[in-house]
């Protein structure tokens, strides 16, 4: 039996493993303004408890991908609004981060 995995408020802090500039979206991120002129981050994420997560990740600038760093701090971040997909989403907590 698989264990199931919840996300919640609890989780706070997590670190960038890998990141990647996102010029053409899956279908949820067109229909959130990501196109090929509007990019988007995308990476792997380790949670505190060691588990790697793929998500969207906010608060860096895709302009510059040179200026997102490797262990970057990220803190969970969930959709606001009815009707919203459900999209993994963690925000940079680096100062450096826009």
């Amino acid at each position: 039996m698989a264990a199931e995995l919840a996300f919640s408020e609890g989780i706070r802090v997590a670190n960038i493993l890998i990141d990647d500039d996102v010029a053409v979206g899956t279908s949820s991120m067109v229909a959130e303004g990501y196109d090929r002129y509007r990019h988007y981050c995308c990476g792997i994420v380790e949670l505190d408890e060691g588990l790697r997560v793929s998500a969207h990740i906010l608060g860096v600038d895709v302009q510059d991908p040179s200026s997102i760093e490797i262990g970057t701090p990220v803190t969970i971040e969930f959709p606001e609004g009815e009707g919203k997909p459900m999209v993994l989403t963690f925000r940079a907590m680096s100062s450096r981060s826009k």
